[in-house]
């Protein structure tokens, strides 16, 4: 509170305490009776409009405001009329929204994730779903279908070894199974040729 006095209609004069009580340099009453004066200003536009002599502005200003609280029976005295109209020059008690940057951006990513939040769940369940299926149904098979793959080549010699008549059928399949056993697995790299090194 201030050391100074409201005084309304009803005749009654509230008191105030005293500077020493609270200990502040600027009194709260007085910083928010300067915010309701700019508040004034700022819905009443067209009181500011009317003032075009830049010079005679404040004036008319402290003025114009002096009759709009006394009509509502309150005294506010020049000093904080006055800082109410510097605070609306110096655009004091406006809002000013932050600088777009990295952090506010994550801040509206967050306080919007209502709206994309469940399409992004919907998406990366999609996607796992697809990789999943992709790995249960068609990678592991063909990883256990090719780890198969020497055991059924060495059966699958014996057999045509103890149906071939003629020798050179059997080293043709023992070529065959030879080469079938150095095949490498579907989607590996091969190793460079041994006469090349990089």
């Amino acid at each position: 509170m201030s050391d100074t006095t409201v005084q309304v209609k009803t005749g009654v004069t509230t008191p105030a305490l005293p500077p020493a009580a609270t200990g502040e340099p600027r009194k709260l009453d007085d910083v928010m009776l300067a915010m309701d004066v700019v508040d004034t200003l700022r819905h009443r536009t067209r009181i500011v409009d009317m003032e075009l002599n830049e010079s005679a502005r404040e004036e008319q200003l402290i003025a114009r405001l002096k009759e709009i609280y006394g009509a509502q029976g309150i005294d506010v005295p020049d000093k904080i009329l006055k800082d109410g109209v510097k605070a609306l020059a110096e655009q004091r008690f406006v809002y000013k929204p932050p600088a777009d940057s990295f952090s506010v951006r994550l801040a509206k990513l967050y306080v919007s994730r209502r709206n994309w939040f469940p399409a992004a769940m919907t998406f990366t369940g999609a996607i796992i779903a697809l990789v999943v299926g992709w790995q249960v149904f068609w990678a592991i098979p063909q990883a256990n279908e090719w780890k198969a793959m020497p055991a059924e080549i060495s059966r699958l010699l014996a057999e045509g070894q103890a149906l071939a008549v003629e020798p050179a059928v059997d080293a043709q399949l023992a070529g065959v199974a030879a080469e079938g056993q150095r095949a490498p697995p579907p989607m590996t790299t091969t190793a460079a040729p041994a006469g090349r090194h990089p």
